[in-house]
C-alpha cells in the first residue's frame, strides 16, 4: 500500500511541476526530486516495519525473517512487472495499438503505473515512437528499486540503524528511520 501512495505522491509531483517546463535540465531535476520522494516514502514505512518487528522478535511474538522487506518489495513490484510484460508483448506485436487513435495501450498503462519515473521512461522510450528492445529493457529495470529499497530499509530498521539521523546528527544515534 505504501508503494502505491508513494507512487501517487511522486506522480502528482511530476504532473504538477515536472512537466511544466520542456527544458531537459529542469526535467532531470524534477525527476530526481520525484524519485527521492518515492524512495523516502517506501524507505520510511519499511524501516519502521523492521523496527517494530525487532520488538516482536525480541519478545518471541514472531520469528525473525530478515528477507521480509525484500518479499514485500517483490510483491509490491507485481503491477509494474505485469505492465513490463505487457510492454514486451506490445513490442513483439502480440498486443496491438488501437488503430483509430494510434495509441499503444501497453505503453500508456506502463507510463501510468510507473508515473513517478516518467522522464526516465520518456528518455528511453520517447512518446509516439517505436520502443527499442534496449529502451524496454532499461525501463523494466526501474521497478527493481522497490524491492531493493524495501529490503535494505527493513534490515536497517530491524538493526535500528537510522541513516537520516546519522547524516543529520553526525555521531549521535537517533531512532527515527
Amino acid at each position: 500500500f505504501d508503494v502505491v501512495v508513494a507512487g501517487l505522491v511522486g506522480g502528482i509531483f511530476m504532473a504538477s511541476l515536472g512537466s511544466a517546463v520542456d527544458h531537459v535540465a529542469y526535467q532531470v531535476c524534477m525527476q530526481i526530486i520525484s524519485l527521492v520522494i518515492f524512495i523516502a516514502m517506501i524507505y520510511s514505512a519499511m524501516w519502521h516495519e523492521g523496527d517494530r518487528d525487532r520488538n516482536l522478535v525480541d519478545f518471541h511474538h514472531i520469528e525473525k525473517d530478515m528477507l521480509k522487506g525484500l518479499k514485500i518489495g517483490l510483491f509490491a513490484m507485481i503491477p509494474s512487472m505485469l505492465t513490463s510484460i505487457l510492454l514486451v508483448l506490445s513490442a513483439t506485436g502480440v498486443v496491438k495499438p488501437i488503430p483509430d487513435l494510434g495509441l499503444n495501450v501497453a505503453e500508456l498503462i506502463f507510463r501510468v503505473i510507473n508515473f513517478y519515473a516518467i522522464h526516465i521512461i520518456n528518455a528511453f522510450i520517447p512518446p509516439e515512437s517505436t520502443p527499442t528492445w534496449g529502451g524496454i529493457f532499461l525501463v523494466t529495470l526501474i521497478p527493481l528499486m522497490i524491492p531493493l529499497v524495501n529490503g535494505a530499509a527493513y534490515v536497517l530498521g530491524f538493526n535500528r540503524i537510522a541513516l537520516l539521523s546519522r547524516l543529520v546528527y553526525k555521531g549521535k544515534d537517533k531512532k527515527d528511520g
